[in-house]
């Protein structure tokens, strides 16, 4: 595709992009209030990520372009990512929750030979 119609096509992926993220997800500001590692927003994320990605495949083989799949997964990427910290991080004391010390476990590592 010519640069005049990819960049459009692109920006329009994002766009659906960024509409099933915010139909899909709550608020990062509400995500960060409910207690570490929620399952239900571990899920939602998932499922935001796969039909985002899908989307944006679909539209690239439509288009016979690379250049929406590229941006729009990009932004998927990075949404993910921001609500995947936020479900990490402890409310009260604004870390990444570690769940191994939470709960007591400790693990070690040997050296073989």
């Amino acid at each position: 595709m010519k640069a005049e119609v990819s960049i459009p096509v692109a920006l329009a992926t994002a766009a659906l992009t960024w509409g099933i993220y915010q139909a899909a997800m709550p608020t990062l500001a509400d995500v960060r209030g409910v207690e570490p590692n929620n399952a239900d927003v571990a899920k939602a994320e998932r499922t935001a990520l796969m039909l985002a990605v899908g989307v944006a495949g679909g539209v690239s083989l439509l288009a016979k372009d690379s250049v929406p799949f590229i941006v729009s997964g990009l932004l998927a990427v990075g949404l993910s990512w921001s609500h995947r910290v936020a479900n990490m991080t402890d409310s009260t004391t604004q870390r990444i929750f570690n769940r191994d010390q939470y709960l007591g476990e400790r693990y070690t590592v040997e050296a073989v030979g």
